[in-house]
């Protein structure tokens, strides 16, 4: 599981209304969105991929569990908080 599922899911809504507003030339409202999800796609890297998105779908409810096969290990807890804080902001959470 990568990033790129996460936007998929997570942002369905979000997201392509970023790439539209893009494709129609409205760049500085794509800009916007665009702005508000950045803290939350860079903050997806503070523990090695793919503990943190993983356990960012567990949180919005997209996977039953955040359980990772070896020799991956649980995410911290301030990388909980992190990503935690960064969904927020987002306005996912």
């Amino acid at each position: 599981m990568g990033l790129f599922p996460l936007r998929l899911t997570s942002q369905r809504v979000i997201w392509p209304r970023c790439a539209k507003l893009a494709a129609e030339g409205h760049f500085a409202e794509a800009r916007v969105i665009n702005q508000r999800l950045m803290p939350l796609h860079n903050k997806l890297f503070v523990e090695p991929n793919p503990i943190p998105v993983k356990w960012a779908c567990k949180e919005l409810g997209l996977v039953a569990t955040d359980t990772l096969r070896l020799p991956m290990t649980p995410i911290t807890d301030s990388g909980r908080e992190t990503v935690r804080a960064a969904l927020k902001h987002a306005g996912l959470l």
